[in-house]
């Protein structure tokens, strides 16, 4: 290699070490055009550019060196890992199988080793890596402290001898060093069942970054895919297990969300995985569910931000189960810890709107009741058993309905008193009944016709299956169908509905003077 090109290829690779790829990148096509046949140059193109994530740039620049040298194994062992990296696995174990056959031929160079083996590690490969054990021991003083602990680590898992690469790991200047000690303690121990090499970790945090991005920023699909794809790479990967369900709780798929967590929760006592599945559990209303996986944890154990989590799922669970007092106190508990956190604001407004919201429905539940019973009083003081009159059904409009009643009816002002309005209205609305029947629609004055034809009175009951939108509740006079608020009150003063009897069954009847009309 000219002299030229060495210096700027020796540039490059200074760049690429200081994570510079740029820089580094135009150092080496500077070389190129120098000398367009130097494979080591563009060896190094290609780790450049799948540095920057150009994985498909750089599997052809692979491919272009391959064609011309197919027993180079720096090359081809970096195009292993390449592939790996998108995804390809299958086919990068076939390419895999060729490295390996390479270097068990003869005695490979330290650093076409050490990509080999960071490839077959980034795989899952143990057998590639048993393979390479013979060659690569005499090897073991020289290769790099993630190559050893990869080798350890496979020769634990397939019940090789590996203590020439964990020996050589121990006396590395690295084995003080995370992630070099806990994993050199854990071999020591044999403790390797939840051990995964290396690359695999790392590349799995390259994703899992990459994926909370695009999930900040809305692009959901392209994130789902990349935490999927940490999952195969590291199956116990908590936290982007919990970040996907999460993405999956932002779009409803709640099914998905609470399986991903459960699959976690049967391998892993870890308590975000069970706050989180409670969590889920809640917003689909399993709150019996969701209490039991609380009760296994201890909130005073856990770290600030899962305790936060903790009373949040309370907040949420009591909050959904109308106890709203025992809810604002757990978001309390909550916001007294991080107050500032966009979570807890945001379960505060879902508290406060749902105590809104059941106080609102507990008073319409007692405004109805209380309406039905005045109803039904009215119509009971009936005398002589005969109906009531449109003046016992106006009594218990309520003032917005009476006074739209009153507008449609009448020109001038109504009176003060509502007994005065009542009674007023009464006598226009039974003056002008001829011209309210012959307003009605064709739906309502089949109505009519039919609790005519049978006597004046109609079990809601019966009326209600051949005219399913008169159902019981349009007694409480507050429906409004497509044909107007208006128009429906006009309809409620010729069909009244309630009891006629102390212990009778609610019926629809026609007042007094609509009989007299018809």
């Amino acid at each position: 290699m000219p002299e030229e090109v060495q210096a700027l290829d020796t540039a490059a690779r200074e760049a690429m070490d200081t994570g510079r790829p740029d820089e580094a990148e135009a150092l080496l096509r500077e070389a190129l055009r120098l000398d367009p046949a130097a494979a080591p140059v563009r060896t190094n193109l290609a780790a450049c550019l799948g540095m920057q994530g150009r994985l498909q740039e750089a599997e052809a620049e692979l491919r272009e060196v391959l064609a011309r040298h197919p027993a180079y194994l720096f090359p081809r062992a970096l195009l292993v890992a390449l592939i790996a990296q998108a995804g390809r696995e299958e086919e990068a174990r076939r390419e895999a199988d060729r490295a390996v056959e390479l270097a068990t031929r003869e005695t490979p160079d330290p650093a076409a080793a050490d990509q080999l083996v960071s490839a077959l590690g980034l795989l899952d490969h143990d057998a590639g890596l048993e393979a390479l054990f013979v060659v690569l021991q005499p090897l073991a003083a020289h290769l790099s402290p993630e190559s050893l602990c990869t080798l350890a680590l496979a020769a634990h898992r397939v019940g090789r001898d590996g203590s020439a690469f964990e020996e050589a790991l121990g006396r590395h200047p690295a084995a003080g060093y995370e992630p070099f000690a806990s994993g050199l303690e854990a071999l020591r121990s044999s403790r390797i069942e939840k051990l995964v090499h290396l690359q695999r970790r790392w590349l799995a945090e390259e994703l899992r970054q990459q994926a909370d991005r695009w999930a900040r920023t809305g692009r959901l699909p392209e994130a789902e895919a990349h935490y999927r794809r940490v999952l195969e790479l590291v199956p116990d990967a908590v936290g982007s297990r919990i970040n996907l369900s999460n993405l999956y709780r932002s779009v409803g798929r709640l099914e998905e969300a609470q399986a991903l967590l459960e699959e976690a929760a049967a391998h892993q006592d870890h308590p975000g995985v069970l706050l989180n599945l409670a969590g889920v559990l809640t917003e689909r209303g399993e709150l019996g569910q969701a209490e039991a996986l609380m009760e296994q944890l201890d909130v005073a154990v856990l770290d600030e931000p899962l305790q936060v989590l903790f009373h949040l799922v309370q907040a949420e669970g009591w909050s959904r189960a109308g106890d709203h007092g025992r809810a604002l106190a757990a978001w309390e508990e909550a916001a007294r810890i991080d107050p500032d956190a966009e979570e807890v604001r945001r379960t505060r407004a879902e508290i406060d709107r749902r105590r809104e919201e059941s106080e609102v429905l507990s008073l319409l539940h007692v405004y109805q009741d209380r309406r039905r019973e005045r109803l039904e009083r009215a119509i009971l003081r009936a005398e002589g058993g005969e109906r009531p009159p449109v003046r016992e059904l106006l009594r218990v409009l309520t003032p917005d309905n009476l006074q739209a009643v009153w507008r449609h009816y009448r020109e001038d002002p109504p009176p003060a008193g509502r007994a005065a309005t009542v009674d007023a209205l009464a006598r226009t609305a039974a003056e002008r009944l001829p011209e309210t029947l012959a307003s009605l629609s064709k739906a309502e004055r089949a109505v009519l016709e039919e609790v005519s034809q049978a006597g004046g009175a109609m079990p809601l009951e019966a009326l209600a299956e051949h005219h399913p939108g008169f159902r019981q509740d349009s007694w409480f006079w507050d429906r409004t169908p497509p044909e107007g608020p208006v128009g429906r009150l006009r309809f409620l003063q010729v069909l009244g509905f309630g009891r006629l009897g102390a212990r009778e069954e609610p019926v629809a009847f026609l007042p007094r003077e609509v009989r007299a009309c018809r």
